[in-house]
């Protein structure tokens, strides 16, 4: 299963960065790896303050694994960590939804009647329950 996780980073850890230069590429790698994962991209943005986005593969387990040891750092907030879908994923669940809405749906279903009926049989029950014909 593939990952993203997009987050930035505080402002200590921007000072810090900026004392001693690290190769934070090199510590995401070691730590997706040693949760059993793997590194595919490790990119830098600014687009909301200085941040990074990371993808990588790994099983849902070790996924929240590393989203919580990233966390737990310190260094990082504003973290989002999504699950990737393939497309091969998005279609095996489309036809999934449409087997569990064909075993959901009546298969005796009256043919809807007209709106001007369902109109006047709503006004008729109205009318009996204001004169006390019926209780429901």
């Amino acid at each position: 299963m593939h990952w993203i996780l997009t987050a930035n980073f505080t402002s200590a850890a921007i000072k810090a960065l900026g004392e001693k230069p690290t190769d934070r590429r090199e510590a995401a790698s070691k730590l997706i790896t040693a949760a059993g994962g793997e590194l595919i991209s490790f990119y830098r943005t600014l687009s909301e303050g200085p941040g990074v986005v990371i993808i990588c593969e790994a099983d849902p387990i070790a996924a929240a694994a590393i989203n919580v040891v990233g966390v737990a750092g310190g260094a990082l907030m504003n973290v989002k960590f999504t699950r990737l879908w393939d497309d091969e994923d998005v279609t095996a669940m489309r036809k999934k939804r449409a087997e569990i809405e064909g075993h959901t749906r009546r298969q005796d279903r009256r043919p809807c009647r007209s709106r001007k009926f369902r109109a006047s049989r709503v006004n008729r029950l109205q009318l009996r329950s204001r004169r006390g014909l019926f209780v429901g």
